[in-house]
């Protein structure tokens, strides 16, 4: 975490540098086998609805159910087109190169859908607010063994995509890059001015009815609320000791929850809120670091910011300005 706190001052062709070192030293060349994906039952589970990971059968499914299970040091090729054989059951189709970049795409493409359950739309794609509305983040709900493999798995693809230098379309909020490339504690957070600032940043970027309100109830002295009577007069009643998970499913902060906020308790709630959101996501983030450890070694990402790391899984964004200006 020292090293992370000199990342923005290092050239990034060092940064580079570095990480083709720990790719070369850590390469694999044995063969990693064939997968085999049947498109036609991927649409029949998207159609029957079953999104949850032990019954869909989308591509991501597939493919991690093939997968997963194999020794993860097969997946460190830096030319994993030649080292997987893909075939598609029922289909004619051969993988001569594109095939498989097609198929890795629809890999991703799958589990950032409604297809499958692990993921899920940030709430300001469902309030239709604020920024980030095509934007996934892990579905905190998802906690079972297999779904915290599925999570492992979706780790192994960032890792593929950094090591087979392929762009692939993950859509993540820019936290979520950055998390997994720190590793987190247990502990609570402290609510240090720095880590508070870094909270309110990823909770506009997901969740800006969320952030509103505790911007409201943070500030409120600044509207000229001074006192108990006039926090009530604003908020009423209503600002109990819970929250919304990202998930939208009702959190208790405390255990009596039916006790309002007070004027005098208001920081203390919208730290609770933040250390709750913040830590809502750990089991996942945490085995999507896992995996992805297993392929990339961390070492090598280490002075990589997260706008960084989020180029090299997913490519920079080209903007056709002659197009742009045309339109």
């Amino acid at each position: 975490q020292k090293f992370q706190l000199l990342n923005t001052y290092v050239f990034l062709e060092n940064k580079m540098s570095l990480l083709e070192t720990a790719l070369s030293l850590t390469k694999c060349d044995d063969m990693l086998g064939e997968l085999v994906i049947d498109q036609y039952l991927a649409m029949q589970s998207a159609e029957r609805r079953l999104t949850h990971p032990s019954q869909s059968q989308s591509i991501f499914c597939q493919a991690f159910r093939t997968l997963h299970g194999r020794d993860h040091r097969l997946f460190r090729s830096a030319q994993l087109q030649q080292s997987i054989h893909v075939t598609f059951r029922r289909s004619p189709v051969v993988d001569a190169g594109g095939v498989f970049r097609e198929t890795m795409s629809s890999i991703i493409e799958s589990v950032f859908s409604d297809q499958l359950t692990l993921l899920i739309p940030t709430p300001n794609q469902t309030s239709g607010t604020g920024l980030g509305q095509d934007l996934f983040v892990p579905n905190p709900d998802a906690t079972t063994p297999l779904e915290i493999r599925m999570f492992e798995f979706l780790g192994i693809m960032l890792g593929i995509a950094i090591r087979n230098t392929f762009p692939m379309p993950f859509r993540f909020p820019d936290s979520i890059y950055r998390r997994i490339l720190r590793e987190e504690s247990n502990d609570d957070v402290v609510m240090s001015s720095d880590v508070v600032e870094e909270l309110r940043h990823d909770l506009r970027q997901v969740d800006r009815v969320a952030y509103d309100l505790l911007e409201a109830v943070r500030k409120c002295e600044s509207e000229g609320v001074t006192n108990q009577d006039e926090f009530e007069e604003m908020f009423g009643s209503q600002l109990l000791w819970t929250t919304n998970s990202v998930s939208g499913a009702a959190v208790a902060l405390r255990k009596n929850v039916m006790t309002p906020v007070r004027f005098e308790e208001r920081k203390e709630y919208c730290d609770a809120v933040y250390s709750y959101r913040h830590k809502e996501l750990r089991p996942s983030l945490r085995a999507m670091r896992r995996g992805l450890s297993t392929v990339v070694p961390m070492a090598g990402l280490q002075l990589f910011t997260a706008s960084e790391f989020e180029v090299l899984v997913c490519g920079a964004l080209e903007i056709d300005w002659k197009y742009l200006r045309r339109h």
